[in-house]
């Protein structure tokens, strides 16, 4: 669509049938308001009118606006207002292209502990304005907002702070924005934004037990991307719902995601490589294949090692070249080690290295850090130091009240599940450790 094309006002037009008005009618009411207001003549004709409803004009003039946002009872937005002089306008390219107003962003959720668990700047990057029902035009403004409140949600459930409710709703407004007018270019962005979205919230919903809702948002994020998408999109949705998956003990179906992940790699940067290599570790883990599984696990490590040494562009989406650091990958093979570890005793040792090592995670991946802890708790009290063991295990259960992380609630059930063996069982501080962790779970 050509840049001086007017875009009708559906949604003035609309408004002035409901109440009842005609041009006539409404620019006088509004002559009136204006001179009651300002003792001037307001001046308006239903010439101004219409030219406001065919797009001639979108941004009447201070005291104009303000009587006719009065007199239709509605913001200036709702009546399809925007300023393309604004400097508020989310940097659009087309001029014509609404102003999404200011709006607090999900009262209530952007708390003090959200804040402060989340990178710097980065509340006040999402804390943008919003705008419902959804725009009638979307610019790429709008595709960066998305993406910005993606990118918000995924901290905030990476710090385990158990938003999933309000990032669910706030994807509904992202979707919403599907079925506004927007440029081809536009809209293929916006796919990618809105599939992102609906990968993050898939994953929180995984997180907290929700499986049939993550598959959902999995398979719509897929949707978005199936056809015509990114290479490193389709493997980011991918290795999420194969984590999925192998959790349910559908690790050959997990493989065979990572395989149509991985099917254009050379597409890929060697980090997003690395972490399809770090999933494929956890699936042969499960699957008891120590063979295999340590196989992914070096190749992993390689791939993350040369990573630096060959920039790739798909490193920028998501910041996942800083989101995925040396210390998360190897929280992340340690999850498919403690499979092996944990159920057969094999490689005992490396995986207490790795997940020691994954106890430095910071408080942006604080879930993270907790599940490793469990699990270095649940490995020392089965195969190693059980005094180590019961420490872990009781400062899991403290840092876990009032999670709503089904895998952190699990770990837990473990903990309590390795405690009953006669070895264990009569060790000293397990009684207490038992204690805690029964009373932590019947309160849930």
């Amino acid at each position: 669509m050509a840049t001086d094309e007017a875009v009708r006002n559906d949604r003035l037009d609309r408004r002035i049938s409901e109440k009842g008005y005609t041009h006539q009618t409404l620019a006088d009411a509004v002559n009136t308001m204006v001179e009651e207001q300002t003792g001037k003549p307001g001046g308006y004709t239903p010439t101004a009118i219409s030219k406001l409803v065919c797009g001639t004009h979108t941004w009447p003039h201070k005291h104009h606006r303000e009587a006719l946002c009065a007199i239709l009872d509605a913001t200036a937005a709702d009546l399809g207002f925007w300023n393309s002089r604004s400097k508020g306008n989310l940097g659009y390219k087309d001029p014509k292209e609404p102003d999404v107003r200011r709006n607090e962003f999900l009262r209530g959720l952007i708390a003090a502990p959200l804040a402060a668990a989340l990178p710097p700047g980065l509340v006040e990057t999402a804390a943008q304005p919003i705008e419902t029902p959804a725009p009638t035009r979307i610019g790429m403004g709008h595709v960066d907002q998305v993406k910005a409140w993606a990118e918000l949600f995924r901290a905030a459930d990476d710090a385990g702070l158990g938003v999933a409710e309000g990032m669910a709703a706030q994807l509904r407004v992202a979707a919403s924005y599907m079925r506004a007018d927007m440029p081809g270019t536009v809209k293929d962005a916006l796919k990618a934004a809105v599939a992102t979205f609906h990968r993050v919230v898939g994953w929180a919903r995984y997180d907290r037990g929700d499986h049939a809702q993550a598959s959902t948002h999995f398979n719509a994020g897929w949707g978005y991307v199936e056809e015509s998408g990114e290479w490193w999109l389709r493997a980011a949705i991918l290795t999420s719902a194969a984590r999925q998956a192998i959790s349910l003990d559908k690790a050959d179906g997990a493989l065979t995601m990572l395989g149509v992940a991985s099917v254009r790699a050379d597409r890929l940067s060697l980090l997003r490589r690395a972490d399809i290599a770090a999933v494929r570790a956890r699936a042969h883990g499960k699957l008891g294949n120590d063979r295999e599984c340590m196989r992914a696990v070096l190749e992993a490590q390689q791939l993350f090692s040369e990573a630096g040494d060959h920039p790739h562009p798909d490193s920028a989406h998501e910041g996942f070249g800083t989101y995925y650091t040396e210390t998360l990958l190897t929280s992340d093979l340690a999850g498919g080690l403690f499979e092996l570890a944990f159920g057969r005793g094999v490689e005992v040792n490396r995986t207490i290295d790795s997940l020691r090592t994954a106890l430095q995670l910071t408080d942006e991946h604080a879930r993270s850090r907790l599940l490793s802890t469990s699990r270095l708790a649940a490995l020392q009290l089965r195969h190693g130091d059980l005094e180590e063991g019961v420490a872990l295990g009781n400062q899991v259960i403290r840092r876990a009240t009032g999670t709503t992380s089904a895998r952190v609630i699990g770990d837990i059930t473990r903990i309590y599940q390795v405690t009953e063996g006669r070895r264990i069982k009569t060790a000293p501080g397990v009684s207490e450790l038992r204690h805690h962790a029964q009373t932590f779970l019947r309160t849930l």
